[in-house]
């Protein structure tokens, strides 16, 4: 859904997001740890003019998570009822006017860190493409990522 502004409208500086996981498989599954970064897009007068602009990327992405889900069978989950919402200020390069209509919020997923229904880890990079990751005891986290996901089995 896109709305019309004039240029001399305030800026708008809020985001909401709307995030949809769906499990395919036959067997439910428990999401550990999503997360995902936003990427804004700005417009920026050129010479002056506010006939004439050009888009320009914002400074920094914004990084989230959603945490402990459980997703049943070919089900999808979604925070339709409860987006989230971020302020995007701090990404305005200098000298934008206003969020591109079209993709002033860009969002991607970075991975998934899930659970199914045997006790096994996976770790899913939709970027990335191809098939899931079993995380092995060896495996180490990466950066953002939790410790206690990583911790190897205890010895008795």
């Amino acid at each position: 859904m896109y709305e019309r502004r004039s240029p001399d409208a305030a800026r708008v500086e809020k985001a909401k997001t709307v995030i949809y996981v769906r499990n395919g498989s036959q067997l439910p599954v428990e999401v550990k740890q999503l997360a995902y970064s936003m990427y804004t897009r700005w417009w920026k007068p050129v010479l002056g003019s506010k006939l004439v602009s050009e888009q320009v990327p914002g400074k920094v992405p914004i990084r989230a998570f959603v945490n402990d889900l459980r997703i049943p069978p070919r089900r999808t989950w979604n925070n339709k009822a409860y987006p989230y919402e971020f302020d995007v200020a701090h990404t305005v390069p200098e000298r934008a006017q206003q969020l591109d209509l079209v993709q002033g919020v860009r969002c991607e997923i970075d991975w998934l860190l899930l659970i199914d229904n045997a006790g096994v880890k996976w770790e899913i990079q939709p970027g990335r493409g191809g098939r899931a990751k079993r995380i092995r005891w060896y495996n180490r986290p990466k950066e953002y990522q939790p410790q206690q996901f990583f911790q190897t089995t205890r010895r008795r």
